[in-house]
């Protein structure tokens, strides 16, 4: 990086909005949790292959799309994914394997 960079660590914020994250249905379960980040997140073909690859999986696969995209437009969704737009991403990182 160039000198023009600072790096000042993470930036934790905690997000009321997210509270209504199931959280609790990760307990007990093995859990896969994917995200891209906040920048690199239109990648609609990354999770379809996710969802090929862990559908079969006996795990709950937590995925964040991030803003690009809707739910919606991934199509179907298998029965151990759950996909939401953003994450409490420290309380499902708590529960990952």
């Amino acid at each position: 990086f160039k000198d023009g960079y600072i790096f000042i660590g993470p930036s934790i914020v905690k997000n009321e909005t997210l509270n209504d994250f199931p959280v609790d249905e990760l307990k007990g379960e093995r859990v896969i949790y994917i995200s891209m980040g906040t920048i690199i997140t239109n990648q609609p073909e990354f999770y379809q292959k996710c969802f090929v690859g862990l559908k079969d999986l006996n795990a709950k696969v937590v995925l964040s799309i991030g803003k690009q995209l809707t739910v919606e437009q991934l199509g179907d969704i298998p029965d151990n994914f759950i996909v939401r737009n953003y994450l409490p991403q420290l309380d499902i990182l708590r529960q990952a394997d």
